[in-house]
């Protein structure tokens, strides 16, 4: 994560001076452009700020310095183990559930437009009611489908794939916390995000 950070933030100041060029050699209207390098160095930041663990690790000292109530720091808190059926059960249980709720949404706004054009077809009496009804569907249901489909896709099918084709998992120790990044959450443990 820190890694994809620092290529953000790059490419964020890379884009601001590529666009006071463009300032300079006279265009015009580029405020989205300099809003879009803005964004990107942002992203970067909270990503290198948040992409580290929790707890870093110290510089090990001295034994007479330590205090009775300081913990020693774990050298591994985080481990790897291998995938057991009994995890690849529990991520398909997972996957169902979010099936079968996307497939209730989709049903449930697939639903709405065709009432919806139901509706426009009976208010307008006309001949041309036809076409407003059929343009109305054609347009609406599959943009509709795509839309939901893709997210579900994008960000619960594909991360779950991915972690089914995995052939380990992690077991963390210690704090754990979710952090709110833009575009999504991140996972920060002791030792790594």
């Amino acid at each position: 994560m820190r890694i994809f950070g620092l290529i953000l933030i790059i490419v964020g100041i890379a884009f601001g001076v590529l666009f006071t060029f463009a300032l300079l050699g006279g265009g015009e209207d580029l405020l989205y452009g300099f809003f879009v390098a803005g964004v990107l160095i942002f992203m970067g930041w909270q990503l290198r700020v948040y992409g580290k663990g929790i707890r870093q690790q110290e510089p090990t000292s001295d034994m007479s310095e330590a205090r009775p109530d300081q913990m020693p720091p774990l050298e591994f808190p985080t481990t790897e183990l291998p995938v057991t059926p009994a995890v690849s059960a529990a991520f398909m249980r997972q996957v169902a559930r979010w099936r079968r709720t996307t497939a209730i949404v989709l049903a449930c706004g697939v639903g709405f437009f065709v009432v919806l054009a139901v509706g426009m077809h009976v208010a307008v009496g006309s001949p041309t009611g036809t076409k407003t009804f059929l343009i109305v569907l054609a347009v609406t249901v599959p943009f509709f489908v795509l839309l939901v489909g893709g997210i579900h896709l994008f960000q619960r099918e594909r991360p779950v794939r991915s972690d089914l084709r995995a052939s380990t998992y992690l077991r963390t120790s210690g704090p754990v916390q979710v952090v709110s990044v833009s575009g999504g959450r991140m996972l920060r443990m002791a030792d790594r995000a």
